[in-house]
């Protein structure tokens, strides 16, 4: 693992059957302002949703200020300095 805040290494997250991300690889560093773009489809909020443990990683890793937070659940993302905020959708559909 590099000095990086946010690493993620070959991560896999799976929808069922279906194959959602496979082998996906980023690197942030403190101070950096990054984009995740592309069309429809192709994983940009699978991404995010693997982060913030809202949808579990099949393989990989995701490292954030040097802990492993791939396997942490959902509600123990935030108190790292981690959130997300939905573009007019209902995250936690229950609640």
């Amino acid at each position: 693992m590099s000095d990086s805040l946010l690493d993620i290494r070959g991560l896999e997250v799976a929808y069922g059957a279906v194959q959602g991300l496979f082998d996906v690889d980023m690197e942030v560093h403190a101070g950096e302002i990054v984009a995740i773009i592309g069309p429809n489809g192709a994983g940009k909020s699978t991404v995010i949703k693997a982060v913030i443990g809202l949808q579990p990683a099949r393989g990989g890793s995701i490292n954030f200020d040097g802990q492993d937070i791939t396997h942490l659940p959902a509600h123990r993302i935030p108190p790292l300095g981690i959130g997300y905020v939905p573009q007019g959708r209902i995250v936690f559909a229950r609640m």
